[in-house]
């Protein structure tokens, strides 16, 4: 009963934090020369994220589920859903239940075999790269990419795709020891300096696909022809 309380106290207090107002970037006292400094300003700049009430950052801890997919629906603007839970642990009561219910609708996160979504549970970095290559849709490149990782056996067969198509296209990298970290809890950090990555691919895919015009050779339309940006 007492881990039972703690568990909801702790997750109210991720709830408050997901909803405070976005504090200075300044003010924050542990990302001064953290090596995702610059992003982790930008975005606090930018009230995607928000800091502890006790001016810390906090780069290095972990991030829920839960938490990840609230961050991606405020960042890519995913619409809300009318749409009903099909997971047993997300309830109409949870302060995530519009948020996993929004990113369940737009097709980019999905449960567990046994009918959960674990919204309280760390995010793994192979689940990350996995969830971003969905978000965006991303192809796989060469499947050879896997291995400049040390530690691809370590990579779920259902992640594979995904880890190939963040690093393929630079949204998510290893670590300097060659290791991707599949099983590691993505850190705030990494999250956002992922999530940074992924909106300049979409952006910058937006602005490619925006293109039109018509092709000429000695001033006359080729018919068919197409350009490579």
């Amino acid at each position: 009963m007492k881990r039972q309380f703690l568990i909801g106290i702790m997750t109210l207090c991720l709830a408050f934090l997901l909803c405070l107002p976005a504090v200075a970037a300044t003010d924050m006292s542990d990302i001064s020369g953290h090596w995702a400094e610059v992003y982790i300003e930008k975005w606090i700049s930018a009230g995607l994220i928000t800091g502890y009430p006790d001016g810390q950052f906090k780069p290095d801890n972990s991030i829920t589920r839960a938490e990840m997919v609230t961050l991606v629906n405020r960042a890519f603007n995913i619409p809300n859903s009318n749409s009903t839970s099909s997971f047993s642990d997300v309830k109409p009561s949870d302060w995530f239940y519009d948020e996993v219910m929004a990113g369940q609708k737009a097709g980019y996160i999905s449960g567990y075999t046994d009918g959960t979504f674990k919204p309280n549970k760390p995010i793994s970095r192979q689940e990350a790269a996995f969830l971003i290559s969905k978000l965006l849709g991303l192809e796989p490149g060469n499947a050879s990419i896997l291995d400049s990782y040390s530690d691809q056996h370590r990579i779920g067969e259902w992640a594979k795709t995904g880890v190939n198509a963040v690093t393929t296209h630079g949204i998510m990298a290893g670590f300097p020891d060659k290791t991707f970290g599949p099983l590691k809890n993505i850190t705030r950090a990494e999250t956002v300096v992922a999530l940074d990555k992924a909106l300049a691919y979409k952006h910058k895919s937006e602005k490619i696909s925006g293109i039109k015009g018509i092709v000429k050779l000695g001033n006359q339309p080729v018919k068919g022809a197409s350009v490579r940006v």
